[in-house]
């Protein structure tokens, strides 16, 4: 199809989780406003940021990439196109593309500013059908994010149920596909269609048209039209969403028939069915968790509730939000939990002090007042009223009673002129004629208290009176004035030095004394001390003497008197330094420390290295002027121990003391080897520089070995004389020696005569090494070949000229009699058997040989097999009654099957296998498929029991065969009773009853059946809708049997309008239907299966629960069992396809091996992987799926990959 067209890609716009995908707020905006769409126009850069450009490229050859198809971003990883696009044609089968995109492209074929280019992963819809291109879907996967700016951003997709692409809707295109010039446009161009109704796409075209996943759209009048190039493009329109307009992704460009023909259409992919498909490939699940509604007292903020979305939650006024403000729609398809909304509480304004508050309660809540009242004469500061805001604050604050003042009287001398003591309230005051006004006018109450002290009215103060032996200045009393006192010479003021008239009439203090003058205890000058302990008291009189004197160690100098004047003592100037001893000096090769050679100081002495201290290492300066210590320091060079003299050697100089830094020089007596220092030095850490040398004697003569030569003749110590043999002769010793102190380090060698090679080697054997001849005491080693025993010796030695033993010989080796054939014979037979020996085995007649016919005695005495096994052949198994056998031979390993005639059911395994005579089963028996399912008994649950109505007391579960009650129709129109079995069952009959309670009953009807899926089919017989003969009175049971039993899980008995059910009468009835269950070991129509529904090698393959609704050779179709979740209602599974289904059977434990290939379930899909660890403590499995995820399931969750057993 070359018409195939493209245009602007779907964006998935939903929270981002993940970084596949992209904030729903930038989806579907775009930065250049749109003009007036014409058809082919250009576009202007950015005016579709979602449209991007796909190249492909051979990787198999040198090329460039060449643009074939369109799409749109979705979001920064994903981009949205056509599955045609990427299907390969028949002469492409062994073409390997890569493919890469374009983002931000305006011009194709040159460099745009804002192009990005990233490689993709194509990822095509599962259900594709290149035929008739349904579900004509691919997602792109890039390598990296692209950068989202203005000229790169994302389209939005539809929403659930949400119809854009209804008939009559505008919708623009966007690609670079083929122009009236026939090639691809340079620039991007865009147009716009109409939607046109299924109508006129079915009748224009003459292909197939499913209006569940396309639409077609067009002028019908040519020119206009998307074209090759355009394909996996989007269609796109603008939407109100979140109040701002939105480009949407409504369709796919997918085929048409010519480009711009009139009279027909383009034809697109609804975008909207596949939304779920698109999400879960992105995000690996299903998106919507619904609308979550509005919460009391408040209400919700965003319409989007697909899974990653986010909605906010807004309390109305006066009601504040507890719990998180966002609520979040989760990968299980529940929401986060919601907040609620509280009634805002503003908190107790507390009571008032002095006052009451109307209404009084333990809490206040939104538009709540409160009123305030004082106590009587007590002020109210502040509002009265106030009330409790949205905002959880009062309108105001609370106020205050503040309390009046007490009476503060009538000043003595003084009149008040003010009566009121509130607060706030002033009061005034005056004084009486011939005395002082008041020091205060008036008073002001401030909450229970004056703001200053009642006022006094005043007047003059006493005369205080002169101190004895003291003098007064100022004679003036009045308020405020001040009188001064002093003492006269030798006597002490004791009080204030000046006093004050205050308006109590009296004086600040009382007047001051002079007292006699003395000096407290005088303190020493430095290192000084009073003379004498009469003089040492607390105080001393008035011109009283003082003398000191200096500690020991110091000595005196000025006048040591002081005397008690009327100021305190008088200045001394006596000073006690402390006396010098003199510089004591610094000793030879040595160190001082300390400088200061006064009283009580000290020096300390050390020495150089290699020197030691003589005399004291401490000197105290005494109180005398003299050095502590009789004898003068000083430092003396250390002393080494003698070290001793080698033996057989001399030293030079030859002392009895040997001092700090004295050498020592040795030598060794004559041919004696000197090892070690030649000279040693004493050291200051009294130890010498090395240790003593050794003198080492010289060898004696090794002599010269027989039939050999030596060719040193030195001895001294560390010589070395070498030795050789001559010519025939091997040395037996070492051929060097080494002299040290006296020893030789080997023996002297000898010289002993060569052997030759032996010219005879052992029949199948013979000899290691390959030399003409070998040493004294070398040995050579003899071998037998694989298969073969050495006897006797295999290493011979050689022993000067001549061959120490015999040479040994080669035996085969003997295998074990491996044992008799029971049921069989064997060829030859004998007793022993030896390398390279073979027997063949026979069974007798009948007999199945099992293992190798015959084995052959090996080199490592073990058979190249084990002895086979004559299984025997089994007895006749027999022809089940009313039934057939199809297969006649019994030998081991036969397989025998068998069938029962019509309306029988086999009971047991429809095949049976010999195992070395005995069958692995029974013989099966046929029997009559007709047992009750569970109506009566009650095995069929209340609640798998329906209709399509019920009537007051009589419902649907009591619609059970003799029943107290009945179920009865609450209408007359279409009723019916549905019973859902829970799995598939083999239907065969049905027996009906009418009710007793309002004696009616149904004398005919229908049945409808379901297996799989919603849709019911109606039972049949020669082509035409069967109409069953029902009830003639409320008792009897009338009971139906089906010439063609129906597989079915779920039967509708559906009364018919005739004889005892008509008009406005209900249909009631009673029921029981008849069947047997379905075979367990085989796959047959009705089975319930796990089938392929998503294939991918490299992410893993995808199965779902469904039912084999049909065989035949090159297909077979199966429905599924759950909801559809966007998947069509059945599918296509071809014959030849590599595991399309396996039954729906838990496994043996056994079956389950580490590495045993497995489906197991990850939701509700089934994903292909491996076991990797056998079961736990817990009895699970460890699986790891193809996708590298791992998770654990227990042996009811597992399905083994193996290929199923059909019936026959």
């Amino acid at each position: 199809m070359e018409n195939l067209v493209t245009f602007l890609l779907t964006a998935l716009c939903f929270f981002c989780q993940t970084s596949n995908c992209q904030d729903y707020s930038s989806c579907g905006l775009r930065s250049v406003r749109r003009g007036k769409i014409f058809g082919g126009l250009q576009s202007r850069p950015g005016m579709w940021p979602w449209q991007v450009a796909i190249f492909r490229k051979n990787s198999d050859e040198d090329q460039k990439p060449q643009f074939f198809c369109g799409g749109a971003l979705i979001n920064s990883r994903w981009v949205l196109s056509a599955a045609h696009c990427f299907h390969k044609r028949q002469n492409e089968k062994y073409v390997h593309y890569r493919y890469t995109i374009k983002a931000g492209d305006h011009k194709i074929y040159s460099k745009d500013p804002y192009e990005q280019e990233r490689d993709a992963r194509i990822h095509n819809h599962p259900n594709f059908i290149p035929s008739t291109f349904e579900n004509d879907v691919a997602l792109v996967e890039l390598d990296k994010g692209v950068k989202m700016g203005p000229n790169v951003r994302s389209i939005c997709l539809p929403k659930a149920n949400e119809n854009l692409s209804s008939p009559g809707e505008i919708v623009s295109v966007a690609g670079w596909g083929y122009t009236t010039k026939g090639s691809h446009s340079s620039v991007l161009l865009h147009s716009a269609f109409e939607i046109q109704n299924n109508k006129n796409c079915k009748d224009t075209t003459t292909y197939e048209f499913n209006k569940t996943v396309m639409f077609c759209a067009g002028h019908g009048k040519g020119g206009n039209d998307t074209c090759k190039g355009d394909s996996g493009g989007s269609t796109v329109r603008e939407v109100l969403r979140d109040g701002r307009r939105r480009w949407v992704t409504v369709g796919l460009v997918s085929w048409g028939e010519g480009c711009g023909i009139k009279g027909k259409y383009g034809y697109y992919t609804r975008v909207e069915p596949f939304v779920d498909w698109i999400q879960k490939k992105i995000n690996g699940s299903i998106l919507s968790c619904g609308d979550p509604g509005n919460i009391p007292n408040g209400r919700i903020n965003g319409t989007d509730f697909l899974v990653g979305f986010t909605v906010k939650y807004k309390c109305n006024e006066g009601y504040r939000l507890r719990g998180r403000s966002k609520s979040r729609c989760k990968r299980n398809g529940k929401w986060t939990k919601a907040p609620t909304c509280q009634k805002v509480e503003c908190n107790d304004p507390g009571s008032l002090r002095h006052g009451v508050r109307r209404p009084r309660k333990k809490k206040y809540y939104y538009k709540d007042k409160i009123r305030f009242r004082c106590k009587t004469n007590y002020t109210i500061i502040g509002r009265s009223a106030m009330a409790c805001r949205s905002n959880g604050m009062w309108s105001g604050f609370k106020p205050a009673c503040l309390a009046p003042c007490k009476d503060p009287g009538i000043p003595k001398g003084g009149v008040r002129l003010d009566h009121s003591f509130k607060h706030a309230q002033t009061v005034r005051f005056l004084c009486k004629k011939r005395n002082q006004p008041p020091s205060v006018s008036y008073l002001t109450c401030n909450n229970g208290r004056w703001n200053q002290n009642i006022p006094r009215c005043i007047a003059d103060c006493d005369d205080p009176g002169t101190p004895i032996n003291g003098q007064r200045q100022g004679t003036d009393f009045i308020l405020k004035k001040r009188v001064y006192f002093t003492c006269d010479q030798g006597y002490m003021r004791v009080g204030p030095k000046y006093i004050q008239c205050q308006s109590n009439r009296r004086w600040s203090d009382k007047a001051p004394i002079c007292e006699p003058l003395s000096c407290f205890r005088p303190i020493p000058p430095q290192n000084a001390y009073i003379y004498s302990r009469r003089q040492q008291k607390e105080k001393y009189g008035f011109n009283e003497v003082v003398m000191f004197y200096c500690n020991k160690g110091h000595f005196a100098s000025g006048s040591p008197f002081v005397r008690c004047l009327a100021n305190g003592w008088s200045k001394t100037t006596l000073r006690c330094p402390p006396k010098n001893c003199g510089d004591p000096g610094t000793p030879t090769n040595g160190r001082r420390q300390g400088n200061v050679f006064t009283f009580n100081n000290k020096v300390n002495f050390t020495c150089l290295d290699g020197y030691e201290l003589e005399g004291p290492v401490e000197r105290v300066c005494q109180e005398n002027g003299t050095w502590s210590g009789t004898t003068t320091t000083t430092c003396e060079r250390v002393e080494c121990k003698d070290p001793g003299t080698p033996r057989n050697g001399i030293r030079r100089p030859e002392n009895n003391k040997y001092v700090y830094e004295d050498r020592i020089d040795f030598m060794c007596n004559t041919s004696h080897y000197l090892r070690g220092n030649t000279s040693i030095i004493c050291q200051s850490d009294r130890t010498w520089t090395g240790t003593v040398p050794v003198c080492l004697a010289p060898c004696r003569d090794p002599g010269i070995p027989i039939g050999g030569h030596r060719y040193q003749h030195s001895f001294l110590h560390n010589s070395i004389v070498r030795f050789s043999c001559n010519s025939g002769w091997t040395m037996d010793g070492s051929h060097t020696i080494r002299c040290t102190d006296g020893r030789w380090d080997h023996d002297s060698p000898t010289c002993n005569k060569a052997c030759l090679r032996p010219n005879k080697y052992p029949v199948n054997g013979g000899i290691r090494g390959s030399y003409i001849s070998y040493r004294h005491k070398y040995s050579i080693s003899y071998y037998c070949y694989r298969g073969y025993n050495l006897v006797g010796r295999g290493n011979v030695r050689c022993l000067n000229g001549t061959w120490e033993n015999k040479q040994p010989t080669c035996r085969p080796v003997e295998c074990r009699d491996p044992g008799k054939l029971v049921n069989g014979g064997r060829y030859p037979d004998q007793n022993k058997y030896v390398f390279k020996n073979s027997i063949r085995f026979q069974c007798k007649t009948n007999y199945t040989l099992r293992g190798v016919p015959a084995i052959t005695c090996q080199h490592d005495k073990r058979w190249s097999g084990n002895v086979p096994r004559c299984l025997a052949p089994c007895r006749d198994p027999g022809i089940p009654k009313n039934g057939h056998r199809l297969d006649h031979s019994f030998l081991h390993n036969a397989r025998v099957r068998f069938s029962c005639r019509r309306g029988w059911n086999i009971e047991g395994s429809q095949t049976i296998t010999c195992n070395n005579g005995n069958w692995d089963h029974t013989t099966p028996e046929c029997m009559e498929c007709g047992s009750a399912l569970g109506m009566e008994d009650r095995k069929i649950p209340d609640g798998n029991i329906r209709a399509s109505s019920t009537r007051y007391r009589y419902h649907a579960k009591d619609g059970r065969l003799n029943d107290r009650y009945a179920w009865c129709s609450g209408t007359a129109r279409n009723p019916y009773l549905q019973i859902d079995f829970g799995k598939p069952y083999r239907i065969t009959g049905l027996a009906t009853q009418g009710s007793t309670y309002n004696n009616k009953w149904v004398e005919n009807y229908t049945v409808t059946s379901n297996l799989a899926g919603s849709s019911f089919n109606i039972y049949r017989e020669d082509g035409l809708d069967k109409i069953f003969i029902g009830n003639r009175d409320k008792g009897s049971v009338v009971k139906n049997k089906l010439r063609n039993p129906v597989i079915a899980r779920r039967l509708r008995i559906l009364p018919q309008k005739q004889g005892g059910f008509s008009g406005l009468s209900p249909a009631c009835m009673r029921v029981e239907i008849y069947g047997c269950d379905l075979p367990s070991d085989c796959i047959q129509i009705g089975s319930r299966i796990v089938a392929k529904w998503y294939s991918n090698p490299i992410d893993g393959y995808q199965y779902l629960k469904a039912y084999l609704t049909s065989i035949s050779i090159r297909y077979w179709r199966v429905e599924w069992e759950d909801e559809n979740h966007g998947r069509p209602r059945y599918k296509y599974l071809l014959t030849y396809e590599d595991l399309p289904f396996v039954q729906d059977v838990p496994p043996k434990h056994e079956e389950l091996q580490v590495g045993t290939r497995v489906l197991a379930p990850w939701g509700y899909t089934y994903y292909t992987g491996t076991i990797k660890t056998v079961r736990d403590r817990y009895n699970r499995y460890r699986v790891r799926a193809d996708d590298d995820d791992e998770k654990d399931f227990t042996i009811d969750q597992i399905r083994v990959l193996k290929a199923p057993t059909f019936c026959n």
